[in-house]
């Protein structure tokens, strides 16, 4: 099998206070839905380092769709790193006992029945018993069908960009340019295609998609996101800064418009208090730039028990609530596959809406399930379920 050894710089900005002396074997599978709701990302972790495994998000039953392997070697060494390197392109990743067909870091795929499909990791094609494994949620039915190709006008640095409109599934078939230069492409559906979003040209540029004989080109404003705190533990009462810069608001071409307003969405984890809620959302505009093109937002953090903290920060243009169509007030859950993408999705509201909003799409996905009889869907619906219930944990709602 071969595999793609250059790793991808992070797909969101966090801030973590890391616990060393834990071997790559110890760690746990971490399947990371995005909080853009187009990129899921599971995490394999095996003696010889980690694979992480790059999913389109809206994968539904049926769909052909590609995706992307990428091997970080464990090692003190240069030496070490290699021998590691070699032990992992020798690996077999498989869905549902099928193992996948994986060059040059990327695989296609037929996504089976809805439901949860199941991922492991074999040390080879002999193997029959995974190192690891996890399950990753199937869409019951594919999302709506897409018109032209819809170019997005934002990105951030390290991040997926995703880009919506009528794909193959196969990445063979896509290219995508920022600022000219070929980006790295890391899922795509039929609906959708996902690239990672290059630190460099920062500022005003373009994008750039080829499908086939599709071609779109439009402006684009590549973003950049450093958090920093003096420290990321804390003891009760104690305090910290949290500073947010974001960089790439260069007039360029022409100036910050409104039509590229965005968000900065912080969600913090930890025995802390943010500033200004730990989960929010806070608009960006035109008249709070300075003249470098640069902005840092700053806010107090207070410890309310002794612990360690961490914070994810993303810039993006404010996203779009879906409504349950059967349901009034609830949340159309269809490609979230976290409690974290749910809680930026909701960042924006007031904490009545949020718990409001939560309660009802808890107590319609619980009556949908007593009433489905479809087990694939049952175990859908089921998943659904605790991604709400762990995000009005996090909030401390009442169930």
């Amino acid at each position: 099998m071969l595999l793609n050894r250059c790793l991808p710089q992070g797909m969101a900005v966090f801030l973590s206070l890391l616990v060393p002396g834990i071997p790559a074997s110890a760690a746990p599978v971490r399947v990371a839905p995005d909080a853009d709701r187009g990129l899921t990302s599971v995490t394999l972790p095996a003696p010889a380092g980690k694979l992480t495994v790059y999913l389109p998000s809206d994968m539904a039953a049926g769909d052909t769709i590609s995706g992307t392997v990428v091997a970080e070697p464990a090692g003190a060494s240069e030496a070490e790193r290699r021998k590691n390197s070699d032990t992992l392109s020798g690996y077999v990743i498989e869905i549902d006992r099928q193992p996948l067909a994986v060059t040059g870091g990327h695989f296609r795929y037929v996504v089976p029945a809805a439901g949860l499909a199941t991922i492991g990791l074999l040390r080879g094609p002999g193997s029959r018993r995974p190192l690891v494994g996890t399950q990753v949620l199937i869409n019951p039915q594919p999302g709506p069908a897409t018109g032209p190709i819809e170019l997005p006008k934002l990105g951030q640095g390290g991040r997926p960009v995703t880009i919506h409109g009528p794909f193959d599934g196969d990445l063979a078939n896509t290219q995508m340019t920022i600022g000219g230069r070929p980006a790295a492409l890391l899922a795509e559906s039929p609906r959708a295609a996902v690239l990672r979003c290059p630190d460099e040209p920062l500022g005003a540029t373009e994008i750039g998609v080829q499908e086939g004989h599709q071609r779109a080109q439009g402006p684009f404003r590549n973003l950049e996101l450093r958090l920093h705190a003096p420290k990321t533990a804390l003891q009760q009462g104690e305090t910290t800064t949290l500073d947010a810069r974001i960089g790439g608001l260069q007039p360029g071409t022409g100036s910050l418009i409104e039509t590229e307003i965005f968000e900065l969405r912080l969600v913090a984890e930890g025995p802390i208090q943010l500033q200004g809620g730990n989960v929010q959302a806070v608009p960006i505009e035109p008249s709070q730039v300075g003249g470098d093109g640069a902005l840092t937002i700053s806010r107090e953090v207070r410890g309310v028990a002794p612990g360690t903290f961490n914070v994810q920060g993303t810039l993006q243009a404010g996203a779009v609530i879906k409504d349950d169509p059967l349901v009034p007030g609830a949340i159309d859950l269809n490609g979230i596959d976290g409690y974290k993408d749910l809680l930026v999705l909701l960042s924006a509201l007031n904490d009545e809406e949020r718990e409001r909003r939560l309660k009802a799409t808890l107590k319609a996905l619980r009556q949908r399930h007593a009433d489905a009889t479809d087990q694939g869907m049952k175990d859908w619906l089921a998943e659904k379920m605790r991604i709400v219930e762990k995000a009005m944990d996090t909030l401390g709602y009442d169930r």
